[in-house]
């Protein structure tokens, strides 16, 4: 059998051999394939792929897991149908860093976001993503993955507000030592004959005028 092959060069020529070499190749290419979608599926975060010329985003079989949308199951969700699922008060900070990577702005996409489940409750997802450009410059898609980060915001938020209580606590313990120190200032100068505190060291503490 004759099999066409392309030389590096441009130009065709015509070699003796069999198709067995054809069907190893596309077998090759099958395999990979297979491994591909398995490490995605594999994959513990959710990972994505927009075209931007359908204007189609698909998404791996943990997309569902995660988030239960029914629209999910298909791996393909309108774009639009996910802006709607992202907080109100996240959207515009979303949508500010998704477009200024598209336009180059930035190397890699990222955003941290809300985003509500089938459930109606709202998961915090961390999402990072890379654009391909063509020729011109311009996105033609964006392909990333996304993960559920909700754990580790409450225990920042958790962490951030033992913080304001612990410095509360420290400033009202300063505030009632000062209180203390006044008072006793005052209890001295109060003293009719003279009058001073010393420490162990002999240093001069406190003394009335």
């Amino acid at each position: 059998m004759r099999v066409v092959r392309l030389v590096p060069w441009g130009s065709v020529r015509l070699v003796e051999g069999s198709a067995s070499e054809t069907l190893a190749a596309k077998a090759e290419a099958e395999a990979l394939k297979a491994r591909y979608t398995l490490a995605i599926e594999a994959a513990t975060e959710v990972i994505y792929d927009w075209d931007a010329r359908t204007n189609r985003t698909s998404f791996s079989t943990r997309g569902f897991e995660v988030f239960g949308h029914a629209g999910y199951e298909t791996g393909e969700v309108d774009p639009q149908t996910w802006l709607d699922y992202i907080h109100p008060e996240d959207a515009p900070r979303y949508r500010v860093a998704l477009v200024a990577h598209l336009k180059g702005e930035t190397k890699v996409f990222r955003c941290d976001y809300r985003v509500r489940t089938a459930s109606g409750d709202y998961i915090w997802i961390r999402d990072r993503g890379l654009a391909q450009r063509g020729p011109d410059g311009r996105a033609i898609r964006l392909a990333g993955a996304m993960g559920d980060i909700t754990a580790l915001k409450q225990a920042t938020e958790e962490a951030e507000k033992l913080i304001v209580a612990r410095t509360a606590e420290l400033r009202r313990a300063v505030e009632a030592a000062e209180v203390m120190r006044s008072r006793l200032i005052d209890a001295i100068e109060s003293i009719p004959e003279g009058f001073a505190l010393f420490a162990k060291d002999r240093r001069l503490l406190l003394a009335n005028s």
